[in-house]
């Protein structure tokens, strides 16, 4: 009985021995030196992927530094201390400002970057992600590929972005494009520490990508020329009619301004009151628009000093929009009200015609025209239902169709721009595809997305230029007789269609414009009798 047992003891001992001499010792933690300063991150995906958590690319826009312009770090650390920097956690995303917000892990110290890359030492590129989502680590990490590293970069937006008293000012204004500029920098002068030596590709979804389409523009003259930059802009550009410039940021700025009891006689003393608010209640402040007047689009965005944006780098994009209002910014049919009315669908035409800063001189001939082309020639103008949808659509059509059009020809005109553009069913495909829940009938979907995305990061391209029918392509938009785009469908398939939003843009950019030109006064005047007052004048009577 001794004998066995021991036999046994042995074995087992044997088998723990050859187990602990096969196991693999735990992997060091990545170090590199950026901006003087060594930098220790840590590993993922079992050593696989390199990250680079929580690094500061700006000084806190807290306190006095909050609604000012980005400042750029001189050192990693708070303290200074140029010796070591522990980049092993996450970062705290700045806030959201839409109508499905989360903002449960949101800070207002969130000027940073989480920088993975492969474990190898390779060359790579580089996707740098603009967004305030709270993504998944998992995801984010299933993302870099030997010829990928990944970067997530948040910024400022919504009124921690934008609230201004001085819209003509830029060192008083447009913080969160100041945060955008700033990250850029920085990335672009530590890039090559990270591994990265070729091509980086900026993604981009809704108000943050119309801000980040701006921002590059007007950075990119500084751009390295040795490395290859291209950009992903999904429901957001800088001709999106929700975030063109607008003097209604200083409007709203004022009305928070009065809610959180800050009547200052002049712009820097108001501003002053404003940082010394309590955040949350900064925030309440300013949510009060969410449904209302929503054909304005963003209330705190872009102010008048970015008009004359019209400049447009010649880098490729890929180009797409939502199928429908994203739910994010919008109300959908789904928010239909049963005491919706006629009444209530004309006060919707007047709002989305009027334009600042000139009045809408022939409104009633722009609201019979759209009411001709989405309600009379097509439906019924009784059915409150019908009217709600087709007020959905006249918004679809003029802040994505129309835009979007007018922007491919401005790309097309001044660069002869390389454009992939696109159509999808999946609302935010970042937000859904990299949060930490996707619904298991959208998977196909987000992983045909990122097999375009990656190759896209990794050969330019989001596909090869090849006839296969049994590969999904997507074809760049001048690259045959047709300007053909994609619509990517939830199922994970896809159509190609052509002539991108014609009818939208053909009544949006052409026939309203033409028609809100027409001087309509009448030439003929008619002469009126004099009035002589006599029938004011007491002493004439009739006595």
């Amino acid at each position: 009985m001794d004998s066995r047992f021991h036999a046994v003891l042995i074995f087992c001992l044997l088998v723990v021995w050859k187990s602990a001499l096969s196991t693999n010792p735990p992997s060091p933690r990545p170090e590199i030196t950026i901006s003087a300063t060594r930098l220790i991150g840590t590993n993922l995906r079992d050593g696989k992927v390199h990250a680079f958590l929580g690094v500061p690319y700006a000084v806190p826009p807290v306190s006095a530094n909050a609604f000012k312009p980005a400042i750029p770090l001189t050192s990693l650390n708070s303290d200074g201390d140029t010796v070591a920097f522990e980049a092993t956690t996450w970062s705290s995303h700045c806030h959201v400002f839409h109508r499905q917000a989360n903002n449960t892990h949101a800070s207002a110290d969130c000027l940073k970057i989480d920088f993975l890359r492969p474990s190898k030492d390779v060359d790579t590129n580089l996707l740098v992600i603009f967004s305030n989502e709270p993504f998944s680590a998992e995801k984010l990490a299933n993302l870099v590929k030997l010829e990928v590293a990944v970067a997530v970069v948040h910024v400022r937006e919504g009124v921690l972005g934008y609230a201004t008293l001085a819209p003509t000012e830029k060192e008083n204004s447009n913080y969160g494009i100041s945060d955008i500029l700033v990250a850029l920098d920085f990335i672009q002068t530590n890039v090559k520490a990270f591994g990265v030596s070729n091509r980086i590709v900026i993604a981009a979804e809704g108000d943050v990508a119309s801000a980040v389409h701006v921002a590059f523009d007007e950075w990119y003259p500084r751009a390295n020329a040795d490395l290859k930059y291209q950009l992903v802009l999904l429901n957001g550009h800088k001709k999106l009619a929700r975030f063109q410039p607008s003097l209604k940021t200083h409007d709203n700025t004022v009305s928070v301004l009065r809610k959180l009891g800050c009547h200052e006689t002049s712009a820097e003393k108001g501003m002053d009151c404003l940082r010394s608010k309590d955040l949350k209640d900064i925030i309440d402040a300013s949510q009060t628009w969410e449904d209302d007047f929503e054909e304005f689009g963003a209330p705190f965005r872009l102010t008048p000093q970015h008009q004359d944006g019209a400049v447009f780098s010649p880098v490729p994009l890929i180009l797409a929009v939502d199928t429908n209002l994203d739910p994010s910014y919008y109300q959908t049919e789904n928010d239909f009200n049963p005491d919706y009315s006629e009444s209530d669908f004309e006060s919707f035409l007047s709002r989305i015609l009027e334009n600042e800063p000139i009045p809408t001189q022939n409104l009633d001939l722009l609201k019979r025209q759209l009411r001709h082309q989405y309600i009379d020639s097509v439906g019924d103008a009784k059915d409150a239902y019908f009217l709600w949808k087709q007020s959905r659509q006249i918004l679809y059509d003029k802040v994505y169709h129309a835009s979007t059009a007018a922007l491919i020809k401005q790309l097309k005109k001044d660069h002869d721009t390389t454009v992939f553009l696109g159509k999808y069913q999946v609302p935010s495909p970042l937000k859904t595809c990299l949060g930490d829940t996707t619904p298991e009938y959208q998977q196909p979907f987000c992983d045909l997305f990122f097999k375009f995305v990656v190759r896209y990061v990794i050969k330019g391209e989001p596909t090869k230029r090849e006839c296969d029918p049994g590969k999904p392509k997507w074809p760049e938009l001048s690259s045959s007789k047709r300007p053909y785009f994609i619509e990517l469908k939830d199922d994970g398939t896809i159509e190609w269609d052509h002539n991108f939003g014609q009818a939208a843009d053909a009544l949006w950019n052409k026939h309203l414009p033409f028609l809100e030109s027409l001087n309509l006064a009448s030439s003929e005047t008619q002469e009126t009798p004099q009035d002589d007052g006599s029938d004011l004048d007491p002493t004439h009577s009739e006595l």
